[in-house]
Formats: C-alpha cells, structure tokens, sequence
C-alpha cells in the first residue's frame, strides 16, 4: 500500500514526522534546562540556609555567616526568577505550541521552594 502513494507524498509524510520529534525534542531539552536552573537554585537555598543555620554556632563572626546564608537564599531567589522567565521566553516563540509542564505550576513550585527557605532563614535567625 506504501508503494502505492506518490514517492514526494511519502518523502512529504516523512518529513511530517521528523519535524514532529524535533519538536518533541526540543520540548524535552527546554524542560532538561529548566529543570537545571531549578535545581542550581534549590542547591543554592539549601547551601544559604545550611550556612545560616550550621555556622551560626561555629563562626566567630555570627552576623556574616547569616548574611552570607542570606546572600544565598536570595540568590537562589533569583535562579528561581531567572530560570522561569527563561523558559517562559523560549516557549513563547511561534514554533512552540506545547510545554510539558504548565508554566504556572512551575512558577508555584518556585514559589513555593522560595517561601520555604526565607521561612526557613526567619526561624534561623530568631535561634
């Protein structure tokens, strides 16, 4: 049946569907990337407040160790923020029609993760 169609139909199928995993490749390596810059954000809260918190005991100098703790939250804050508005860009080009997770679940996760430690550096520094 295959060899019934015209040979530029076939050819035209084809490139239908390579165009088609290009796309979901391209999804899939927007999602790798942001799921990096979350992840070197997360990475830089936990750091922020693990700093704050486990030095604060051991340091002499208490005040910079909790500033530098929250240096660091803030800027993962700002990975949060960074990553989000990035991926939000690269899914607004005209060729992208799908994202693999909705953006505003993405911006609640940050959210979410960014409220937790400031809570969390709050609590540290009434200690």
């Amino acid at each position: 049946m295959e060899q019934d169609r015209p040979a530029e139909e076939r050819k035209t199928d084809l490139a239908e569907v390579r165009t088609d995993l290009a796309r979901e490749r391209n999804a899939l390596a927007r999602e790798r990337t942001l799921s990096a810059w979350l992840r070197t954000g997360l990475a830089a809260v936990a750091a922020g407040v693990g700093l704050a918190h486990l030095a604060a005991g051991v340091a002499p100098v208490l005040w910079l160790t909790r500033a530098a703790g929250l240096l660091l939250v803030l800027l993962g804050g700002a990975i949060f923020g960074v990553a989000l508005r990035r991926h939000t860009r690269s899914t607004e080009r005209p060729a992208v029609h799908e994202t693999m997770v909705p953006l505003w679940l993405l911006g609640a996760f940050a959210a979410v993760i960014f409220l937790g430690a400031l809570l969390s550096l709050v609590f540290v520094f009434r200690l």
